[in-house]
């Protein structure tokens, strides 16, 4: 059986026509993930040819059962008014024609296929939330109130009518955009964590005043929900208080520049590093270990992988209180959104006590357990299965009835 999956993430054409992805949706991603249980995957996604250099991309290797269906691709909101009528057509003949449909959500495409979607089973997985992804700060748009308040409108008529629906959170997205009266729902985050990604022992902090702490962040540059900018912010007031804290901060994206921009009017150039798009898995893993504190003050998350992974390598930890943050870390170490403020005095107060930066260490590593590879795969394969079996029920009927 074929899965057609729809899903807005943008692959990219290099020079010489190969396809490009980030690595954390290579073919390997959807072979492990979906072909346990499917013969072959239909990705219906954008595509483009960018110019300039592309970093952090790798090849998506060829496998015969993976097939990338693009829609193009759109680069503005006027942009995609332009190509709207001819992506609709693409993604709606694509869930009617589909053995098996699953959205990953929230995204344009899916939202485009509603009306064929809700004449047959589909099923999505829910990955964050279009609400605190728009909210003010995050992308400098006139149209972005007008969104902002249509796309959980969307989101929530998806979540109501799918057949199966699988949450990266336990219970906060589940709040507000809850599945419908019959639909199969689980909560199982995306993260991947297999036994290497495990430190054996969580590390013991003495006294913080004597040495630099080195504070981490991961997370996209593409738009500002993840606030680095804040982060910035922090460490430039941190230090003027006389705390020697330097800044990693991984990911790369278009407000790279101005992120680089603001830390040269701050004076903090030297004291902030980045770090640019680093591969997962040992590279990342050696990123974290060099660190003394991972601080996320996202707006917007559903829960989030780069968290999970600072946890399991024995981190302490500092997060904003969004989507399913909360289900992760204790409340001592959540702050509230969007304020340098809080995020500074948060800051502050965990690298002047080295016994509740060891305390939260140990905790989080304990609390990563929960997400093993092992743990997590063996409740994806049942909710797969499951998808499968409800489409193969749906072609008999189809059959019976024809």
């Amino acid at each position: 059986m074929q899965l057609t999956i729809l899903f807005d993430h943008r692959f990219r054409l290099d020079e010489d026509g190969r396809i490009l992805s980030a690595k954390n949706y290579s073919a390997e991603f959807f072979a492990s993930r979906y072909l346990r249980v499917f013969d072959r995957i239909r990705l219906v996604a954008r595509l483009t040819t960018p110019n300039g250099s592309l970093p952090g991309l790798h090849p998506f290797p060829d496998d015969s059962r993976i097939m990338l269906r693009s829609v193009g691709d759109w680069q503005s909101a006027f942009g995609w008014l332009r190509r709207q009528a001819q992506i609709r057509s693409i993604v709606r003949q694509e869930a009617a024609d589909a053995e098996a449909v699953l959205a990953i959500v929230p995204g344009v495409l899916a939202g485009m296929a509603f009306p064929e979607l809700r004449r047959r089973d589909y099923s999505i997985e829910v990955v964050g939330d279009p609400y605190d992804s728009l909210s003010p700060g995050t992308i400098r748009h006139p149209l972005r109130p007008i969104v902002r308040m249509l796309a959980p409108r969307s989101l929530r008529r998806l979540c109501r009518h799918a057949t199966h629906s699988s949450y990266v959170t336990s219970t906060a997205l589940q709040k507000r955009y809850p599945p419908g009266p019959t639909t199969t729902a689980i909560g199982c985050s995306d993260v991947v964590l297999p036994n290497e990604a495990f430190r054996q022992a969580a590390p013991s902090f003495q006294d913080t005043s004597t040495r630099p702490i080195t504070l981490i962040n991961v997370g996209t540059m593409a738009v500002n929900y993840k606030r680095q900018d804040l982060l910035i912010r922090a460490v430039a007031a941190l230090r003027n208080r006389g705390r020697e804290v330097m800044l990693r901060l991984v990911g790369d994206g278009a407000l790279r520049a101005d992120f680089a921009a603001l830390a040269k009017m701050l004076r903090v150039e030297e004291f902030v590093t980045f770090c640019g798009s680093v591969a997962p898995g040992q590279e990342i893993r050696e990123e974290l270990d060099g660190a003394d504190l991972f601080v996320m003050p996202s707006v917007q998350e559903g829960l989030p992988r780069a968290l999970v992974e600072a946890m399991a390598r024995g981190l302490p930890c500092l997060a904003s209180r969004v989507g399913g943050i909360p289900e992760l870390l204790s409340d001592g170490d959540l702050f509230a959104p969007r304020s340098a403020e809080t995020l500074i005095s948060a800051i502050d107060q965990m690298i002047a006590d080295p016994r509740r930066m060891s305390q939260a260490a140990a905790r989080n590593l304990t609390k990563a357990a929960e997400f093993r590879s092992n743990v997590l795969d063996s409740r994806r394969l049942e909710f797969y299965e499951s998808i499968s079996q409800a489409a193969k029920k749906q072609q008999s009927a189809t059959r019976r009835a024809a």
